[in-house]
C-alpha cells in the first residue's frame, strides 16, 4: 500500500503538467541516472557494511535492522521506480528532479562515509 500511494505521489506532478509525455532521455540525463545508480549501489554497500557491524539503518522506509535482501530490493525497486518516474516526467522537469535526486543520494554516501564506512564488491 505504502509503494503504490508513493508512486501515485511521485507521478502526480507529471500527470498534471506533462505535455512532452514519455520523451526520450538525452545523454545527459541518461549519465545523470546512471550516476544516481552507482550513488545507489555505494550507498547498499555501505548499509550492508554498517548493518554487519551491529550498527542500525536511519532509512525510515527500510527499517532500522533490515535484512541484506530488503536493503537490496528497497535500493533496487528504488532505481527502477527512478527510472521509470524519470521518463514519464515532461523534459522541462528532468533536471531538476535528477539534480536532487543526485545531491540527496551524494549527501547519504558522504554522510555515511563519515561514518568510516568502506565499500564491499560483491556480486
Amino acid at each position: 500500500m505504502k509503494t503504490k500511494l508513493l508512486l501515485i505521489l511521485m507521478l502526480l506532478p507529471t500527470q498534471l503538467f506533462a505535455v512532452e509525455f514519455f520523451t526520450p532521455l538525452s545523454n545527459e540525463q541518461i549519465v545523470a541516472e546512471s550516476l544516481f545508480a552507482a550513488l545507489c549501489y555505494i550507498d547498499f554497500t555501505q548499509t550492508k557494511y554498517l548493518l554487519k557491524r551491529g550498527g542500525t539503518e536511519t532509512n525510515p522506509f527500510i527499517g532500522k535492522r533490515p535484512s541484506n535482501d530488503r536493503v537490496r530490493d528497497m535500493i533496487l525497486g528504488g532505481v527502477i521506480l527512478h527510472a521509470i518516474a524519470l521518463y514519464a516526467m515532461p523534459d522541462k522537469f528532468r533536471e531538476i528532479f535528477l539534480s536532487a535526486s543526485i545531491g540527496i543520494e551524494a549527501y547519504v554516501v558522504l554522510e555515511n562515509n563519515g561514518f568510516k564506512m568502506s565499500l564491499e564488491y560483491n556480486f
